[in-house]
């Protein structure tokens, strides 16, 4: 959990907040990481960074710089790689990066419970990363 205290410094983020709740969302593989967790607890440095990076370009095309690395920094411990690229394709107006990010789960259960997992992110984090460092 590497970058807990740099984001409850930059995004001024409380560090219990990060440590919510035991949500988990199945992923193609039927592992499950709750928020709060490492996703590389589960998953190779080489598949989170492939993911973390495409979900930074993808945001900062949208978002301010700032918000999009605390964004990237919390999703990328708190979702799958799986989930990030949902979460990547959930920001892209193309249906056709949609429906590759969601034909990655294996049930529409799965499928179902990432796009929750993804939201229910986006909702405890994205708030906080909109908030100017202290």
């Amino acid at each position: 959990m590497k970058f807990l205290p740099i984001l409850a410094l930059s995004a001024g983020l409380a560090g219990a907040a990060l440590l919510a709740g035991p949500t988990q969302a199945a992923t193609a593989t039927n592992q499950t990481i709750s928020l709060g967790a490492d996703a590389q607890s589960i998953y190779t440095p080489a598949q989170v960074g492939m993911s973390r990076r495409n979900f930074r370009a993808r945001c900062t095309t949208q978002e301010d710089a700032g918000y999009c690395e605390c964004l990237t920094a919390v999703y990328a411990q708190t979702l799958t790689p799986p989930e990030l690229d949902l979460a990547s394709a959930m920001m892209s107006p193309r249906a056709l990066m949609k429906t590759r990010a969601m034909n990655a789960f294996a049930t529409p259960e799965a499928r179902d419970a990432a796009v929750a997992h993804v939201e229910e992110a986006q909702a405890m984090y994205g708030p906080g990363c909109r908030q100017p460092a202290p």
